[in-house]
């Protein structure tokens, strides 16, 4: 239900509420309010929808609450086939790139093995460095 036709609908199961003694046993089961600000929250244990109904110029009137549960599980749903979508794409790739030579695991071991080295030759410059120096500083040559 949603607009006028559902709330005229909520409107009358209120006003059955109200009005009939034998019947509000019965239906006050069924529909749980809660007093909220400026009116009540009106909650439909069987079907499980939700509306909000205030005292207006003209008399009571509901109006369903947005069910945001069912938006939620879509948005669920719609990111779950993304996500399997992408753990294949990512799968695809990586067996692309280690059948072209090493994978994305071998080149950042290679990366680290140029590290490596670099470091070593680094060390090496260093210390024929620090020995030119002390042979110039000492006239040792």
């Amino acid at each position: 239900m949603s607009g006028v036709a559902g709330r005229i609908a909520v409107s009358g199961v209120v006003l059955l509420l109200a009005q009939a003694p034998g019947a509000e046993a019965q239906e006050t089961q069924r529909f749980v309010f809660r007093q909220v600000d400026g009116g009540y929250l009106a909650f439909d244990t069987k079907t499980g929808t939700q509306l909000v109904c205030r005292q207006r110029a003209a008399g009571w009137a509901c109006s369903l609450i947005a069910n945001e549960r069912r938006a939620l599980q879509g948005e669920i749903a719609r990111l779950a086939d993304e996500n399997e979508r992408l753990r294949s794409e990512i799968a695809r790739l990586k067996e692309a790139a280690e059948r072209a030579g090493g994978g994305v695991r071998g080149k950042a071991g290679e990366r680290r093995q140029t590290r490596s080295r670099f470091s070593v030759l680094h060390g090496r410059f260093v210390a024929f460095a620090k020995t030119l120096r002390a042979r110039f500083e000492n006239n040792t040559w």
